[in-house]
């Protein structure tokens, strides 16, 4: 949790949702802020996991990113949806870690 809280601006808020998966809200900010910071959150979490020493096997991080101006869910729960289908598409990607959930996708669901 302290690695998701270093990138982000002072509105923003960061929780802890279900197990092992966190939320940020980040109010006022487009689709291009909110991926630039899940990039730098998870450039921070990497850097995090190489700095431990005692870790043996690989640990990974995806990340799924909504926007409710590029997708106009109905709902807060369809906005958590889109999110998660986004994070599967990065974790299903070899070459990146994060993904922004797009018209597109929903045609693929």
């Amino acid at each position: 949790m302290k690695t998701c809280d270093r990138p982000k601006r002072s509105i923003d808020v960061a929780a802890r949702y279900g197990g092992d998966e966190l939320c940020v809200l980040m109010p006022h900010a487009n689709s291009e802020e909110a991926v630039h910071a899940a990039t730098r959150i998870s450039m921070a979490f990497d850097l995090a996991m190489k700095n431990l020493e005692w870790l043996d096997e690989p640990t990974s991080l995806s990340i799924g990113v909504s926007h409710m101006q590029v997708t106009s869910p109905c709902d807060e729960g369809a906005l958590i949806q889109q999110a998660d289908i986004a994070m599967y598409k990065a974790k299903n990607d070899p070459d990146k870690n994060v993904a922004l959930y797009s018209n597109e996708d929903r045609i693929a669901a």
